[in-house]
Formats: C-alpha cells, structure tokens, sequence
C-alpha cells in the first residue's frame, strides 16, 4: 500500500515540470496506475480500511464523550440549585459576587 501511493504520489509530481514550463515529458505519471492496483490489493489481502472498525470505534468514542457530558452537566445542574437554593440572593448578585464585584448589600 505504501509503495502504490508512493508510486502513485511520485508519478503525478513528473506532470508538474511540463506545468511550469519545463520541457520535461512525464513519463512517471503511468506510474498513478500502480496505486488502485496495491490499494485494491491491501483491502482485499489486509482488510485495511476496513470500514466496520472505524464505525464502532466512532460509536464506542461518541458514547464515551456523551457520558462525560451527561455526567458533568447533571454535577452542574445539582450543585447550581442546592447553591442557589441556599444563598438566598438573587441570581445575577450571586454571579456578581462570585467574579468579585461587590455592590454594597450583603
């Protein structure tokens, strides 16, 4: 696989001298025939991309995250109205009072 997008990359880098000017045939790029060959031969052979994988490690990584996010934002949400509930201020002087600027009432 390596070698076929190797090939593949290096045959098409020969159409850019022809691009600027330069009276360079490119020859190299029947070399971009190589790289659908050896892909096609290491998804076949090696299972590589293999698409399945990729889904269920997507699925395992969004569940994972989205449990973190549920946990923290339920902690939030508890910890936000047992605050609230006991500070007996209101809330945009309680915010005000957390980043430190005080406006005289207690």
């Amino acid at each position: 696989f390596l070698l076929g997008t190797t090939s593949g990359f290096v045959g098409a880098a020969t159409c850019f001298p022809l691009i600027l000017g330069h009276p360079f045939p490119p020859y190299g790029s029947m070399l971009v025939a190589v790289y659908p060959v050896t892909t096609t031969y290491a998804v076949a052979k090696y299972g590589l991309m293999d698409v399945e994988k990729l889904v269920k490690r997507t699925l395992v990584f969004a569940g994972l995250v989205g449990s973190v996010v549920a946990v923290v934002s339920l902690v939030t949400f508890v910890s936000q109205s047992f605050f609230f509930c006991f500070a007996e201020l209101g809330t945009n002087r309680l915010v005000l009072r957390a980043i430190g600027i005080h406006d005289g009432r207690f």
